[in-house]
């Protein structure tokens, strides 16, 4: 009875413990929450290396992640909050709806790594040799490597990929749009929706890497035909024997039957090693167990 009231004891101080932590961080969000102020505008995470930001539970590096992915470059953020944290970085509080989710996130992002201007991937004519021109055709993408083509956010390989996977080889695009990148090679605005999601995705693909003509279908491969079959050939009679000679298969001696190989016995299989050493350790723990609860109870008993 006494070792159980000492169990709950331990049980409802660790609740205790964790409890208090949870509002103390929920106390230090409030104040940050009350200490911002409102705001009504636009950023765009421009980070250094190029993984995008991530949105948080509160305005530092400290707070846990919302998602465990980044919202990438570029992408458009509304601000309604903003604070400065103790080493003097400014942090705003918007939402985000990332790709395949129902619902909209909210969170703090850090505006160091932001702009207030749009990135140059939202208009793609600015790096491009030629402006883009309204077609209307289908392509089908061809790479050398077959591991298919990315969608980008611009016409270029220096702008972020769409999604993570590629567009298969053999997959038919429709392009609107198309342009000439400054090193000569052509892009092409298109959809394309990605297995396992709701919508379809849009952005630049390089058409250096497709074809016009359609995948062909694989011809079955034709089967063999069976060798002619061939007439057997016919037996010669053997010579029959002169008189007073016996036939050779009289002269042949039996042969000895052979003799049927003893069975021997199967020995039963040695148990395996493992197996006395486990129950030797089940049982030194739970001696062991035993007598760290009666230490604990003896304790318990002294005190009181």
């Amino acid at each position: 009875m006494k070792l159980n009231k000492l169990v709950l004891c331990l049980a409802l101080a660790v609740l205790a413990c964790g409890s208090a932590v949870t509002a103390l961080a929920d106390a230090a969000v409030e104040e940050y929450w009350n200490y911002a102020y409102a705001v009504d505008r636009t950023v765009y995470p421009d980070t250094s290396d190029g993984l995008g930001l991530y949105m948080r539970y509160g305005p530092g590096t400290s707070y846990g992640k919302v998602n465990s992915r980044t919202i990438p470059n570029g992408t458009p953020v509304h601000i309604t909050r903003e604070c400065t944290a103790e080493n003097g970085w400014k942090w705003g509080y918007g939402s985000y709806t990332f790709p395949g989710n129902s619902y909209t996130d909210t969170g703090w992002i850090c505006l160091v790594e932001t702009t207030s201007s749009a990135p140059a991937q939202s208009q793609p004519s600015g790096s491009a040799a030629t402006q883009p021109r309204a077609v209307d055709r289908v392509l089908y993408i061809q790479t050398r490597d077959g591991l298919g083509l990315y969608m980008r956010t611009g016409p270029g390989t220096e702008y972020s990929k769409v999604n993570s996977r590629t567009v298969p080889n053999g997959t038919a695009i429709h392009i609107t749009q198309e342009v000439t990148a400054a090193n000569g090679w052509n892009w092409g605005w298109c959809s394309y929706q990605f297995p396992g999601r709701n919508s379809a995705d849009s952005g630049w693909c390089c058409l250096v890497e497709t074809t016009t003509a359609a995948p062909t279908a694989q011809t079955p491969v034709q089967q063999e035909e069976p060798p002619a079959q061939t007439e057997p050939a016919q037996e010669i009679p053997a010579a029959e024997p002169a008189p007073g000679e016996e036939p050779a298969s009289a002269q042949e001696e039996p042969t000895e039957e052979p003799a049927e190989p003893e069975v021997q016995p199967e020995e039963p299989a040695p148990a395996p090693a493992g197996t006395y050493s486990s129950m030797a350790l089940v049982i030194i723990g739970v001696v062991v167990g035993v007598a760290a609860a009666a230490a604990v109870l003896a304790i318990f008993n002294r005190r009181r």
